[in-house]
């Protein structure tokens, strides 16, 4: 069992990172597959993890298809990081590094001129009372501004 096994499978890290990605409102994934090294940058490897995790942001968890990228990497060796894997040691992926796919993802779009919403995701208690945590949806939210919370229930 390899560690992409140890990650992904029930429990594991990487689903975990999927589902709070999709629960901040995350949009956009981009999949880095690092240490392809190790499997001599096999397609074999590479495909499998692709397909696997593909199909579960997707039909799992409900990204589109067309915001999920991957790229294969090796963190170790700093190889399609910055600069782009050679043909010598990955004939098969002609790609952009992970810095180029980060610096060309579209901006995102936010609703600055509605009215300000924040779903609360969840809510704790610490040393200032009860704190709740949510992400902005709309509008804008400002230092020191005062904002009142309309419960729905």
């Amino acid at each position: 069992r390899g560690e992409f096994e140890a990650g992904f499978d029930r429990g594991g890290q990487t689903r975990e990172h999927g589902l709070l990605a999709m629960t901040l409102g995350i949009s956009r994934v981009v999949v880095v597959v690092n240490k392809m090294d190790t499997c001599k940058w096999g397609k074999d490897r590479y495909d499998e993890i692709q397909t696997r995790v593909s199909k579960f942001l997707s039909d799992d968890i409900g990204f589109k298809k067309k915001h999920i990228e991957f790229l294969p990497i090796s963190g170790q060796t700093a190889t399609n990081i910055k600069e782009p894997v050679t043909k010598e040691t990955c004939p098969w992926f002609s790609g952009p590094t992970l810095l180029q796919t980060l610096d060309s993802l579209k901006k995102v779009k936010r609703a600055t001129g509605n009215d300000l919403r924040i779903p609360i995701l969840d809510r704790y208690k610490g040393d200032k009372g009860l704190q709740g945590i949510g992400k902005v949806e709309a509008g804008i939210i400002r230092v020191g501004q005062i904002v009142t919370i309309m419960p729905t229930e």
